[in-house]
């Protein structure tokens, strides 16, 4: 299973194809995860309504797009107060076999950064990651 895990921006078009293009050749199902970040102030499992909607509208977008691969796919929104450490978490809970994921690319500080989601998946992923950086600047 690949876990092509978006975000509501232009790369998630480079995550959903590089994702389908190796499931359709390696056989395996994608599934497209849009992680929810509920900030301290909330309990993590109240639901934000638009939050919510914003998730669902991503997934059903990249799944119009990953259907064009033929690849079987499906859409998960999970809520947490981490993205990179949900991330890790349900991928190795459902044995994934592959993260696709997007390399922001931005800098802090003038210093390239890969983000704090990023670099823990990096470092902590169980299964391959694989990173797309878009030639959109975001």
């Amino acid at each position: 299973m690949i876990f092509a895990v978006l975000d509501g921006t232009p790369t998630d078009l480079d995550v959903t194809r590089t994702a389908s293009q190796i499931g359709r050749h390696s056989k395996l199902r994608v599934v497209l995860l849009y992680v929810i970040e509920i900030g301290r102030d909330r309990p993590v499992d109240q639901e934000i309504a638009e939050k919510t909607l914003e998730g669902e509208e991503v997934l059903s977008n990249m799944e119009k797009l990953a259907k064009n691969f033929k690849v079987k796919t499906a859409g998960q929104l999970l809520q947490a107060r981490s993205r990179g450490s949900a991330v890790v978490a349900h991928c190795k809970d459902e044995e994934a076999d592959m993260i696709v994921v997007a390399s922001p690319g931005s800098t802090r500080f003038g210093e390239f950064s890969l983000g704090e989601s990023l670099e823990y998946i990096l470092s902590n992923a169980t299964c391959k990651v694989v990173t797309c950086r878009s030639s959109i600047s975001i």
